[in-house]
């Protein structure tokens, strides 16, 4: 987001916002079953795996864009990637979203790459692939 200032209604003061990483996007953050029974309201899951672990197993009906390239050294962030595929897919920004990975730590970097872009409907399942399976939620 670029830095601007702003101006406090019937005042002269200024505000100037600090840095980027102050300012805090929020989104919903739910259990696996919970994440689950939201699907039944419209919802699609967006799993920001990798290709390889999607097709291990994923939620039905499960859209696969992965938010991280895996290498030898772990996860790379692929965000404006991951960003620009999501927007070509879904380019409607009010989309309903429950965003999941395998444990919760990349869907977290992706849901505040959605908000930083405009998506408003997104929920995260903080449990993941690994939370789904578990609870023995369904998977294709």
């Amino acid at each position: 987001l670029p830095l601007r200032p702003c101006r406090k209604a019937g005042t002269s003061a200024t505000l100037n916002l600090a840095a980027q990483e102050d300012l805090e996007f929020v989104w919903t953050k739910k259990s696996a079953a919970d994440s689950n029974a939201v699907l039944a309201e419209g919802y699609t899951y967006l799993d920001v795996r990798s290709a390889a672990e999607f097709d291990e197993g994923h939620p039905p009906d499960a859209v696969n864009i992965p938010a991280f390239a895996m290498s030898d050294e772990g996860p790379l962030p692929m965000a404006s990637t991951f960003v620009n595929l999501v927007q070509e897919n879904f380019p409607d920004k009010s989309v309903k979203l429950v965003v999941g990975c395998q444990s919760g730590r990349r869907s977290t970097a992706a849901c505040k790459w959605l908000k930083e872009v405009g998506y408003e409907e997104i929920i995260e399942n903080e449990e993941g692939f690994g939370g789904w399976s578990a609870a023995g939620l369904p998977v294709e």
